[in-house]
Order: structure tokens, then sequence, then C-alpha cells
């Protein structure tokens, strides 16, 4: 979880953002959905981690304990939105080529509306 922290810090100017901007756009999405499936997962067991030390601790002690559902909320929430923009992008994309294919050029679709 560490690695792949490091990893997601180092988009922002780093090591992962001079190979991002060597990469074709193609590679750029499989890179993307590879680091969202894995912060999914992340997720996933994080959640099931909690859910099992909550469960499997002594009641005495469980006043003690503080979960990490608002951490899980988050990590979500940045997932969603990962989502989102990933969506929105790829939709961009699909319209940018149906113009192409009807020989429209952005301009001019942006002029007509």
């Amino acid at each position: 979880m560490t690695k792949k922290i490091k990893i997601l810090n180092s988009f922002v100017r780093g090591p992962a953002y001079t190979k991002l901007s060597n990469m074709t756009e193609e590679q750029i999405i499989g890179y993307l959905e590879k680091n969202i499936r894995d912060v999914q997962s992340l997720h996933r067991t994080l959640g099931a981690l909690d859910d099992f030390f909550k469960a499997n601790i002594p009641s005495g002690d469980r006043d003690k304990i503080k979960g990490i559902k608002p951490e899980l909320s988050t990590m979500k929430n940045a997932i969603v939105r990962a989502n989102q923009l990933r969506y929105e992008y790829s939709a961009q994309k699909e319209e940018e080529s149906q113009l192409k294919r009807l020989g429209v050029s952005q301009a001019e679709a942006e002029a007509s509306m």
C-alpha cells in the first residue's frame, strides 16, 4: 500500500509524471484503469480488515477502537471521481472520432452550437 501511495503521489511531479508524459493516449488510459482497479481492490481489502478487526475485538475494548470508515469514504469518493473523469474523457474522444468520420472539424461543431 505504501508503494501504491508513493506511485500515485508521484503523478504530480515525479517519475510517474515523466513516465506518463512519454506514453500514448491508449497507454495512459490503460495505466489509469489499472491503477483504479488496484485502488478499488485496496479499498475492498481495507474495508474487510476494518470489519474483521471490529468484529473480533473483545466487547470491553470496542469503544476504544476507531474504525477507518471516514478514510474509506474519502477513498471511495476519489475512485468515483476518477471514474467520472475517465468516462467524460472517453465520451469526448468518441465525439471527436465521430465528428472526424463525418468530416466536421471541432471548430465547425462548436460554432453550430
